[in-house]
């Protein structure tokens, strides 16, 4: 079994940032975490799994999956689809893709989340960002992507 799920995880481009954090089979530390409320846990392991609703993931379902204009960040970059196409035919564009990293690390949109973080957490998102699912950062990484995701989805996080 272990076999096989390392060559599916290496082979599915859907787990980037899954594999970026995760390299061994075993349980994770914020699973039987005491001290993570059961909501900071799921939001946790949505957000390590790519199980979410941000753009990166819901790109995917669009009739052009290839298309990273699909998968742009809606608060980082205009909304006028004649701007976007315009851009995405010039050779240095750069989409600014919602994901998993730009979340954490990048978008404007949780800067204040981001700058409440303890100072060891927001060093660790910029270079080992594995090391904020680990039981030192647990708590502040749970209530950071919980908070996330509770701004940018705030309907589906107040059902759940």
């Amino acid at each position: 079994f272990v076999e096989h799920w390392e060559a599916e995880r290496r082979t599915n481009r859907k787990l980037g940032f899954y594999n970026s954090i995760k390299s061994s089979f075993r349980e994770e530390p914020y699973l039987r975490s005491s001290t993570l409320h059961h909501k900071e846990c799921r939001r946790l392991a949505q957000y390590r799994a790519g199980s979410h609703q941000l753009r990166i993931e819901t790109g995917r379902y669009s009739q052009n999956r290839a298309n990273p204009l699909n998968r742009l960040c809606q608060t980082c970059t205009t909304l006028d689809a004649e701007v976007i196409q315009s851009m995405s035919e010039l050779p240095f564009f750069d989409p600014i893709v919602e994901d998993e990293l730009h979340l954490l690390r990048e978008c404007p949109r949780y800067y204040d989340l981001r700058m409440r973080l303890p100072d060891e957490v927001k060093d660790k998102i910029f270079s080992n960002v594995a090391a904020i699912f680990t039981d030192a950062h647990l708590i502040a990484a749970g209530r950071f992507i919980k908070k996330s995701f509770s701004r940018r989805f705030p309907s589906k996080c107040m059902k759940k």
